[in-house]
């Protein structure tokens, strides 16, 4: 079989970062198996369904009705998260179980404005029927739709907390931190592993959450002892050799380009090159696109943030390494993407658990369920406490600040900065 890539877009919780675009645009796809696909094996399903708490086998005729959301068309689009969604649910409707046997229906609704958003809130809260709402990737519209959904008090499970109104959602449950984990994450690396005396960080004029972000590294860094300058790069410019002079690249032990889009990591890429510079790039994942790939030949060689264990890294812990072979298998029965099904297939799962540990289908109970689980996400957080999320305001809709970090040696080659610890599990 064709090897299939699974690190693009590998963290694309933390790639988006709620501004106006993702790592990458992928185009729409049947998320149907192909003839070729390979069945997954029976170690791969009783992976899956200890995940999910299924059985073996296909759902009854019964249905539950849930609420699906994600921006599906225009500028920071992901159709291939409604795509791979589709998929993972087929998967537990048909090998899983379902929900405590019933067939899991999807009632899709696009939000990519706040108009849009307060549409598919109101939807989902006048329809009686609909016991919880799984999250895809929204951003414009996320003040709108959580509006109407904190007053419904519909559980609202997902992997992409984009914006301060998913982090404080008072029934938001999201498997994932987001960017919210950034700096504590950015601030572990440096002092348990990195170790750089001088750091260089480097935000984008007019992105607020990379100057924000860029600010408050700069300053925690530099309470930490670190040799510390910050410049920032214009929004599309295509020479930034200048501002990375400013902020000291060439001096500097460790690099954090707080780069959004995929022009401006190949901006930088292109700078940091013809200063020669060989300290450690610290980057967001948008910066693991395809668009970058196909303009640099390869990703850079960088250290990126990551959301979950990267797919093409084996684990030493026996459970984890379990669930990645049981996620390839999945991802192997799909159409090619452009980017990875891991976001799709945890939330999926997730929610599959919650209906099957509530005592009853309704949104009370799988509300319940929700608040009372302790995790560990598949492929994900090891410990859930919702709740406990303090950064510095309380945003008791994440699961934990858990986040990975892994460095790219080209080829294809990866390694794990932290040799499979988490970082942010003590914050």
């Amino acid at each position: 079989m064709m090897k299939r890539t699974h690190t693009a877009l590998a963290t694309l919780s933390v790639a988006l970062l709620a501004v106006t675009g993702c790592a990458g645009t992928a185009e729409e796809t049947d998320p149907a198996p192909t003839e070729s696909a390979q069945a997954i094996s029976d170690a791969g399903l009783e992976t899956l369904i200890a995940a999910g708490g299924g059985t073996t086998g296909a759902a009854g005729a019964e249905e539950i009705k849930i609420g699906w959301v994600n921006a599906d068309t225009g500028p920071g689009s992901t159709p291939e998260i409604t795509a791979q969604t589709d998929a993972a649910i087929e998967l537990i409707n048909t090998q899983l179980g379902g929900a405590g046997g019933s067939t899991i229906v999807l009632d899709k609704c696009e939000v990519t404005s706040e108009e849009s958003g307060l549409e598919c809130g109101q939807k989902f809260a006048n329809d009686d029927e609909i016991i919880a709402v799984l999250q895809g990737n929204i951003a414009t519209g996320s003040a709108s739709f959580h509006s109407v959904m904190d007053a419904s008090g519909i559980p609202i499970i997902g992997a992409l907390p984009l914006t301060g109104e998913d982090g404080m959602a008072p029934n938001g449950y999201y498997t994932a931190p987001g960017s919210f984990s950034t700096v504590p994450a950015v601030l572990e690396l440096v002092g348990r592993y990195l170790q750089p005396k001088s750091v260089a960080v480097i935000t984008v004029e007019g992105e607020v959450v990379s100057t924000q972000i860029g600010t408050a590294v700069a300053a925690a860094l530099r309470g930490m002892g670190r040799d510390v300058k910050q410049a920032a790069i214009e929004l599309s410019a295509t020479d930034v050799t200048a501002p990375l002079v400013a902020a000291g690249v060439q001096d500097a032990d460790l690099i954090i380009p707080l780069v959004i889009l995929p022009p401006q990591c190949i901006a930088v890429d292109a700078a940091l090159q013809a200063l020669a510079t060989d300290a450690t790039v610290l980057a967001l994942a948008a910066c693991q696109s395809i668009a970058v790939k196909e303009a640099l030949g390869d990703y850079p060689a960088w250290t990126y943030l990551a959301a979950y264990p990267n797919p093409d890294v084996e684990s030493a812990d026996a459970e984890v390494q379990a669930q990645l072979e049981a996620y390839k298998e999945w991802y192997a029965t799909l159409p090619a993407a452009e980017m990875d099904g891991v976001i799709p297939l945890q939330g999926a799962l997730t929610l599959q658990r919650h209906l099957n540990e509530a005592t009853e289908p309704s949104r009370e109970a799988v509300g319940a369920a929700a608040a009372e689980w302790t995790g560990p996400v598949f492929l994900g957080s090891p410990i859930v406490a919702y709740g406990s999320v303090m950064t510095p305001i309380p945003l008791p809709a994440l699961p934990s600040l858990a986040t990975r970090a892994y460095a790219y040696d080209g080829d294809g080659g990866w390694t794990d900065v932290t040799d499979g610890a988490w970082l942010g599990l003590s914050q």
